[in-house]
């Protein structure tokens, strides 16, 4: 068993994702773990939309002396410093068993920290209660039903075990990666948005390392089936355009 240990759930069609994650986090990262939960509600949770992104704060992962918790559609890229020194850094400064920041400047921010979650083993035993009473709310289908009630829930599980806050702010650089969710095709978007988030949070060496990734025989095999996916077709062919372009 490694120390650090990179884990995501995935249900429903974000299931498509799970092979691209792992080869991306699995190629960034050999020294790590890589896990992938495949879950389902149980019966009363069955219409819950996000119960995925909540459970995966509530699981215990305690074997491991450091998890950090994503996203699936989040492609993991190598960077300097590397993920488990810049989460390590940070914990060394604020004295928190975990790494993670407030949404200050998005709606409900001061009641949101952010879907990344780096902990320490320590946090596992810190946040037992709280995370326990959050699980049987989830498992009666009490929260789970907007798309920010995990990051709204995960902050409940810090305040309500005693943990300090951190007002310092860098949510892009905590995506450790290509966000596949910044190149979405929704009605909330455009391209001309698209782009201006992709200049922020897609760095020329990230997409230098997907370019690489898209030659492997791994790509291929992973992206094959999902591209009969159409929403995630035209994402893949998003990021294809924009990381050949940032790469020259």
């Amino acid at each position: 068993m490694k120390d650090l240990c990179i884990v995501a759930l995935a249900e429903g069609r974000y299931k498509k994702y799970i092979g691209l994650f792992t080869l991306c986090a699995r190629t960034a990262y050999p020294e790590y773990d890589v896990l992938v939960i495949q879950t389902k509600p149980d019966a009363a949770a069955v219409k819950t939309l996000h119960f995925a992104s909540c459970e995966r704060y509530l699981l215990d992962f305690s074997a491991y002396k450091y998890v950090y918790i994503t996203d699936i559609d989040m492609m993991i890229m190598r960077e300097q410093p590397d993920l488990l020194s810049f989460h390590l850094k940070e914990i060394e400064q604020t004295g928190l068993p975990y790494s993670n920041v407030p949404r200050w400047h998005e709606p409900f921010g001061e009641n949101r920290l952010t879907g990344l979650h780096f902990v320490t083993r320590e946090w596992w035993d810190i946040t037992r209660e709280a995370r326990k009473r959050e699980l049987e709310k989830l498992r009666k289908g009490e929260i789970g039903n907007c798309k920010c009630d995990d990051e709204l829930m995960l902050m409940r599980i810090a305040k309500e075990s005693g943990l300090t806050i951190p007002k310092n702010s860098n949510l892009v650089i905590r995506h450790h990666g290509i966000h596949i969710g910044t190149f979405r095709d929704n009605k909330d978007k455009t391209l001309q948005t698209i782009k201006t988030a992709v200049s922020k949070r897609v760095t020329p060496d990230f997409a230098r390392q997907w370019q690489e990734i898209m030659k492997t025989e791994g790509y291929r095999l992973a992206s094959y089936n999902i591209r009969k996916d159409v929403q995630i077709a035209w994402e893949l062919k998003q990021i294809d355009k924009y990381t050949s372009q940032l790469a020259k």
